[in-house]
């Protein structure tokens, strides 16, 4: 029993970890987006 929870802790995890990663790699592709959309306005 101990094993199968440190097993379920460790997937719930990795998806955590994983979720989060993807989450901010898409704040700064926005972000990087809004500075481009900013610079074209002054142009």
């Amino acid at each position: 029993m101990p094993l199968f929870s440190i097993v379920k802790n460790s997937i719930k995890y990795w998806f955590f970890e994983k979720e989060e990663r993807i989450y901010r790699k898409l704040i700064q592709t926005v972000l990087f987006c809004q500075q481009i959309l900013e610079k074209l306005k002054y142009f």
